[in-house]
């Protein structure tokens, strides 16, 4: 038996997508959401128990055209990429809160496997992230410790403050955040003090209140 490989595993799965309206965006696919609002889908893989067999993890979300091209301006020279504004594993939007994965074995069963897989996707999965496209709900999410990683997280929520008005308690964040990262040279917290300075720059420019 030929040993399936994960670029078939993948490939297997993408048909279906393509199917369904998917659109593949570098290593991600996305679908229409609304006006500056796109689904967000990676498949993380990893070896299954033996070398025959790819298991397929999907990570869904949503990605605010509005909220990410900030984050671009702040990162500074860093390349941009397609990037979701908040996505977990598909199972953490479960209750109770699990861990999904799909096993495909490289036999006639992987089809089906896909299908499942993309079938899921299309109703609880995005049932469960296109509330997200409501600023409201995505304020929810960004702060719930559930959804997506709140290193990651932190980045977003004060953007999406000052996009819904509360321009005060961003910039107060950002501050803070500053003020926590003095006299540390480490990469993640250098990096950390010049995006919230970019930030606050960007704020006092006054582009937006």
């Amino acid at each position: 038996m030929n040993r399936l490989t994960r670029k078939a595993s993948i490939a297997k799965v993408e048909v279906i997508l393509h199917e369904h309206g998917y659109v593949r965006r570098g290593a991600v696919w996305s679908w229409h959401i609304g006006t500056g609002v796109s689904g967000w889908l990676g498949l993380n893989t990893g070896r299954g128990p033996d070398p025959h067999t790819w298991l397929i993890n999907p990570v869904i979300g949503v990605r605010h055209e509005a909220i990410e091209c900030l984050v671009d301006k702040f990162n500074g020279p860093v390349k941009p990429w397609f990037s979701p504004t908040i996505a977990s594993n598909y199972g953490h939007y479960r209750e109770p809160l699990e861990y999904l994965e799909f096993t495909l074995h490289g036999d006639a069963c992987d089809d089906s496997v896909a299908t499942s897989l993309v079938d899921m996707l299309n109703t609880e999965g995005r049932a469960a992230v296109e509330p997200m496209a409501d600023f409201a709900h995505l304020r929810k999410a960004l702060v719930s410790k559930r959804i997506g990683i709140p290193e990651i997280n932190q980045f977003r929520y004060p953007i999406l403050l000052v996009l819904m008005g509360d321009g005060r308690i961003a910039d107060e964040m950002a501050a803070a955040t500053i003020a926590a990262c003095k006299g540390k040279t480490d990469p993640g917290h250098s990096h950390l003090r010049s995006y919230f300075e970019a930030f606050l720059q960007w704020r006092k420019a006054g582009e937006t209140r």
